[in-house]
This record gives structure tokens, C-alpha cells and sequence, in this order.
């Protein structure tokens, strides 16, 4: 009887350290977070070199792949900002988006007037026409108290940020809804460097520059941003916020300024102030763009909010 108790009370032992030695082998530590620092430069919409102040180190662990969509190279796909209050004007822009069919729509932000829970099922409601992938980013409407739980159900990662490949392109979509904060900063150039695809592509929602005068809406690490553009020879900047449309150039970046998708337009129509979405149209790594009037086009100046 006791040379069994003594033999069970070995097997155990020999088990116990078994496992203790299968874990340790198979044990792999977490990637360590690097130091990333937002870099310096000409950023200057103007061409003139600014040097940035000098930012903190914001300590990132490395970004998650991106979101493979399609390895189709050629397509069409559609943009479109600030839809908040109006319906009718943006459910034109859906009804284009499912007749193309674009491969995609994606938004600039500020889809609801005020991140509520009766605004958001209205926008649902409004989505439930919708055929193609929709792929947002946050606008300050759309986030309320620093909340982004209603927002990010919207996204294809439940995530705030998040990045997505599609043929040869590399889209970034970047949360600067309450200002283009430093640690959001850091991850942007961190997604910027793991990504190989040859045409890039940032979109958020707060414009770092406006090709027709000294107002934008991002405030926080404008110029930093701005570098970061440049250094990662970013294709296209696409935001919203101005509710209008404007475009311009600046150190190889092109801007494009899409938030006339039905909220109150802020400039008169010749200054940009008309109803619209954005078509691309994709060949490879060749892009076009041309905006395309919704009617009724154009409204009266209002006040910025």
C-alpha cells in the first residue's frame, strides 16, 4: 500500500514538472513598445521648413495589420463628410454609391449631429440602404466626452483608429475628433512605416491646413502631422469639418476637403460651398478624383460650429 501511495505521489510530481516545463517553452513575449518620436521638417503648407517644438517620446506597441479588403487593383470608390442633419442630401449619396456600385464609401466624419442614442439609430436607419462597404472616421458630432463607444460599432475593428488595404492602396484612418492628441500622433507614424503598399492614403476628420485661407479645424501637432505626411510620402490627406469642398497641394500631399454630404454649408458656392461627394477612380497605382454635385446645390454662409 505505501510503495502505490509513493509511486502516485511521484507521477504527480513528474506531471506537475512536465507542465512547468511545456509552459515555459511555449512562452513567447509580448513585442516591446518602441519610443516613437513625431519627426521635424518642412511642413509648411506654404513650402517654407518650420521646426516643430519638440514632442515627448509617446511610448506605441507595434499597429495590427491592416485590414486586407481586396486585392482588386482597379476600382471606383466614393468620400463624403459631415452628413449630420442632412438626409436627403446624403441619401443621394448612398443611392450613387449602391447604383456605381463604388467600391467602397468612405466617410470623413460627423455623421450625426450629436452622439446621442436616438441620433445614432437614425443613422441606422439611414445606413440600411446602404449596399457597400463603409469605412468612417470620428468627427467631434460624433463623439461625445471623449465616448466612443457609439462610433467605433461602425468600424470594421470596433477600434477608434484602424487601417485597411485595398488593391495598392493603404488607407490610414486616423481619430483626431477631439484634436490630433500626441499618442495618436505616434500611432499614425507607426502604421505609416509597417506599410509597403506604394500609394498611401490618411483620412480623419479636423483639416491641418485650408488651401483657401488660414482657418482648419486641427489645432494639436498641426505641424507634426504635417511632417509626418511628408515623410511617408503620403498620396492624399482626406478630411472634413469645413463644410464645403476644397483641394490643394502641399510637399507631394494632395488635400481634399469633402464636407458638403448634408450639413450646413459654411461658404458661398463659389468658394466651395455646394452639396457633393468625391469619386475616385483607381487604375493600379493611378488615382483621379473629381467631386460630383448633389442637388439642391448650395446654401447661404452659416456660422461655423
Amino acid at each position: 500500500m505505501k510503495t502505490r501511495l509513493l509511486l502516485a505521489i511521484l507521477a504527480t510530481l513528474l506531471l506537475a514538472l512536465f507542465g512547468v516545463r511545456h509552459a515555459l517553452r511555449h512562452y513567447h513575449r509580448a513585442p516591446t513598445a518602441q519610443p516613437i518620436r513625431a519627426p521635424h521638417g518642412p511642413a509648411s503648407p506654404s513650402g517654407t521648413t518650420t521646426a516643430d517644438a519638440p514632442l515627448a517620446p509617446v511610448l506605441v506597441p507595434p499597429p495590427a495589420p491592416p485590414l486586407l479588403v481586396s486585392t482588386q487593383a482597379n476600382f471606383t470608390f466614393f468620400l463624403c463628410g459631415d452628413n449630420r442633419g442632412g438626409e436627403d442630401i446624403f441619401r443621394q449619396i448612398l443611392h450613387a454609391a449602391n447604383a456605381q456600385p463604388a467600391a467602397f464609401l468612405l466617410s470623413t466624419g460627423d455623421m450625426v449631429p450629436h452622439s446621442s442614442q436616438a441620433h445614432w439609430a437614425h443613422f441606422a436607419q439611414l445606413m440600411s440602404t446602404c449596399r457597400v462597404p463603409f469605412f468612417p472616421v470620428a468627427g467631434n458630432h460624433d463623439v461625445h466626452n471623449d465616448d466612443t463607444a457609439s462610433f467605433v460599432s461602425w468600424t470594421p475593428t470596433h477600434q477608434a483608429h484602424y487601417s485597411f488595404d485595398y488593391g495598392q492602396l493603404h488607407f490610414t484612418m486616423a481619430n483626431d475628433s477631439q484634436d490630433m492628441r500626441t499618442d495618436e500622433l505616434a500611432w499614425l507614424d507607426a502604421d505609416l512605416s509597417a506599410s509597403s503598399q506604394p500609394v498611401k492614403i490618411v483620412a480623419h476628420h479636423h483639416p491641418a491646413w485650408n488651401p483657401r485661407g488660414p482657418a482648419y479645424g486641427m489645432q494639436q501637432n498641426r505641424e507634426a502631422f504635417l511632417a509626418i505626411l511628408q515623410k511617408h510620402a503620403v498620396r492624399y490627406d482626406v478630411c472634413g469639418h469645413d463644410h464645403g469642398y476644397q483641394t490643394g497641394s502641399t510637399n507631394g500631399t494632395t488635400l481634399i476637403i469633402s464636407g458638403g454630404a448634408g450639413a450646413p454649408l459654411y461658404h458661398t458656392e463659389d468658394q466651395g460651398g455646394f452639396n457633393h461627394y468625391v469619386e475616385f477612380t483607381v487604375t493600379g497605382t493611378n488615382l483621379s478624383f473629381r467631386p460630383v454635385r448633389i442637388h439642391p446645390h448650395g446654401a447661404p454662409a452659416q456660422p461655423r460650429e
